[in-house]
């Protein structure tokens, strides 16, 4: 049983955060529409739940996937998988199940990964987990949210 102290930038991402989601990159601004670029041709592998995703062409018909592109193409291959939105511009995946994180597969070698914000990206998260509450005795769990003086940010402290 360790302490953890994670950083989050909002409330909605607070919620997302102790539900198992897991955060992916920025989304991108390309003739008015958010989305993300050079993922057309791309698979990400996804360990939970367990299923590969391949990026295919959207309307535009280049490299630039629309952030509803992005979640149609997701929820298709994962069909356990929800995107939750788009919270201070970033992509979010979070589990239909409320008992299970998602995470990305062990795959490193994936450009994909990478596109989708999951490889080296400050503030992202591979591994989704649920936190139970912190009057719980199930670990993982939360035990304190403190707001920070710096940059409006949310700290939090976990259990595992």
């Amino acid at each position: 049983m360790a302490l953890c102290v994670h950083t989050v930038f909002s409330p909605n991402e607070l919620k997302l955060f102790l539900q198992g989601a897991i955060k992916g990159a920025q989304l991108q601004n390309y003739n008015g529409k958010l989305g993300l670029m050079d993922l057309v041709g791309e698979t990400v592998s996804f360990a939970s739940p367990g299923a590969r995703v391949p990026f295919v062409a959207g309307s535009s018909g280049d490299s630039f996937l629309t952030a509803a592109e992005i979640k149609t193409q997701i929820e298709a291959a994962l069909r356990g998988a929800v995107l939750v939105g788009f919270d201070n511009g970033y992509l979010y995946i979070k589990s239909s199940v409320p008992t299970v994180g998602v995470s990305i597969g062990s795959a490193g070698q994936e450009p994909g990964r990478t596109k989708l914000g999951f490889d080296g990206a400050p503030g992202a998260y591979t591994t989704g987990k649920v936190y139970a509450a912190p009057d719980s005795t199930k670990l993982p769990r939360l035990v304190s949210v403190v707001p920070s003086s710096v940059q409006e940010k949310l700290i939090v402290i976990t259990e595992e």
